[in-house]
Parts: C-alpha cells; sequence; structure tokens
C-alpha cells in the first residue's frame, strides 16, 4: 500500500497487443478541468467513453487507502462482455 498522498493527476492506458501499442483509457485527477482541460469530464455513459474522473483523487485518505477500479463498470449496462467492441 502506498504511504504517501495521492496524485493530483493520473491515466490509464491499455495494449491489446502486449504493449507493442497503447490506447488512451481513463483520466484520473483532482481537478480534471486544469490538469486535462481537452478531457471530457463525463459522465461516463458507454463503456468507450474516454472522460476524466475525480472520485478517486482526493487527498484523503494518504495512508492506507486502496482504489478498486473495475475495467467495467458496474454502472454501465453491457449485453456481451466478452464481444469484439468491449475486448477492444
Amino acid at each position: 500500500m502506498p504511504q504517501t498522498f495521492r496524485p493530483a493527476a493520473l491515466l490509464i492506458e491499455r495494449s491489446a497487443d502486449f504493449g507493442r501499442s497503447w490506447q488512451m483509457y481513463r483520466y484520473f485527477a483532482y481537478d480534471c478541468s486544469s490538469a486535462f482541460p481537452e478531457v471530457s469530464p463525463g459522465p461516463l455513459r458507454h463503456v468507450d467513453d474516454i472522460i476524466c474522473e475525480s472520485r478517486y483523487s482526493d487527498i484523503e485518505p494518504s495512508s492506507e487507502g486502496e482504489v478498486i477500479y473495475r475495467v467495467l463498470d458496474p454502472a454501465i449496462r453491457i449485453q456481451d462482455p466478452y464481444s469484439p467492441r468491449i475486448q477492444e
């Protein structure tokens, strides 16, 4: 577990070819409009939306905090998680 404050901004990229190429997946920031002004702050409506979220970037807790990131957000209804669109 990290024993320090959460980063003010970070991003997640993904690769479907074992790291040969990367695509942007999601942005996170305490202040999305300052850190990533070109990225929509959401809300997430589709599984492949690229947005900036601030929900994991608060300064608290600064130790023993845990962030669980689910690639398939339970708030988005997905008919077939194995479809090519979802896998991409």
